[in-house]
């Protein structure tokens, strides 16, 4: 009997050890796996087309990134339904660090107060890498446009109710949303024009065809201090360095600021070491000098946050944006 309940006992003990070396070896060998990322190359998907400046922050950061860990990053553009095509396709993807997305704020923030069938979640669907650049936005003017001022386009419009139109990049942008603030604040009737990009967006300016507009610094550089474009006012919080003559929003409306952004995104079930390590990566190369006078050149601010501080950034602006959405009574698409 006792021989019985000695040898149950040896067979019970050997299964569990045999249970307990499985599981070690399946961990370890996950652990492996995860330690030997990146093994083969990594798509970054970006929701707007080439040329634009998600595209060019993308491939300036995933060149230093491939070199550093010994992989191809394949920039692939999927554009489409204001950044939701793309932001959708990655959303869906395998949650495995081998498809990455680069998204500006619009898709992630703004979307979601303005599309019935999204056809993803911004917080559930995704975990933030970091949040890479700022964009700076400016308010601009045709040549053509009495106005030389902030104060001046407001009275402007007052005057002229309905008459005073601005371009922007498209629905839900925050180029727009900035517009539609202004419209709010100032209890103005500005009418929105949307663009399908800022660059038609500005050239429409350029020739007097519209009269205001609201679009990146970087598009609006080559023209600052010229007579071909009047800069009314930039988005920031303080004055930029770079153009220090110009103010901002907040010296007309105090408090305002919207943040404009781009960041790295992977889908949510990603493993959380591979997220650390994708981290790290990005903020690496946003250090880099080069990859710093490339953004600085195009208007962009290298942030190179952590990712507890992007998810906090992507809250806060989810709110404020519904705030934006709601209080200019904006209608779901």
């Amino acid at each position: 009997m006792r021989n019985d309940f000695v040898s149950n006992l040896s067979r019970k003990a050997c299964a569990a050890a045999a249970l307990a070396l499985a599981l070690t070896s399946v961990s370890a060998g996950f652990g492996l796996a995860q330690s030997s990322y990146p093994s083969r190359p990594v798509s970054l998907i970006v929701g707007y087309p080439p040329g634009s400046s998600s595209d060019t922050l993308a491939r300036a950061i995933g060149e230093k990134m491939a070199a550093s860990m010994g992989q191809p990053v394949v920039v692939e553009s999927k554009s489409g339904g204001s950044g939701n095509l793309g932001t959708g396709f990655v959303a869906r993807s395998a949650p495995d660090g081998y498809t990455l997305l680069l998204s500006t704020d619009n898709p992630i923030t703004t979307n979601v107060h303005l599309f019935k069938e999204l056809g993803f979640d911004p917080i559930k669907d995704f975990t933030p890498i970091s949040i890479a650049a700022s964009n700076v936005i400016v308010v601009v003017g045709a040549p053509n446009f009495p106005p030389n001022t902030l104060q001046e386009v407001i009275a402007y419009a007052k005057a002229n109710p309905g008459k005073v139109t601005f371009a922007t990049s498209g629905i839900g942008s925050p180029h727009h949303l900035i517009g539609e603030s202004i419209k709010t604040k100032s209890g103005t009737d500005i009418v929105h024009a949307p663009y399908r990009g800022g660059g038609p967006a500005l050239a429409d300016v350029l020739g007097g065809h519209v009269p205001m507009g609201i679009v990146s610094l970087s598009a609006a550089l080559p023209y600052i201090g010229t007579d071909k474009l009047k800069i009314y006012a930039i988005s920031e919080p303080e004055r930029y360095p770079s153009i220090p003559n110009i103010p901002t929003i907040a010296e007309t409306f105090p408090g305002f600021f919207l943040k404009s952004w781009l960041g790295f995104m992977v889908p949510a079930a990603t493993p959380a070491d591979i997220v650390a390590k994708l981290n790290k990566e990005v903020i690496k190369a946003l250090k880099d000098p080069e990859v710093v006078k490339r953004l600085t050149a195009m208007g962009l601010t290298p942030v190179g946050n952590s990712v507890d501080e992007a998810k906090k950034m992507i809250a806060e602006d989810l709110k404020i944006r519904g705030d934006i959405v709601k209080a200019a009574n904006l209608p779901r698409q």
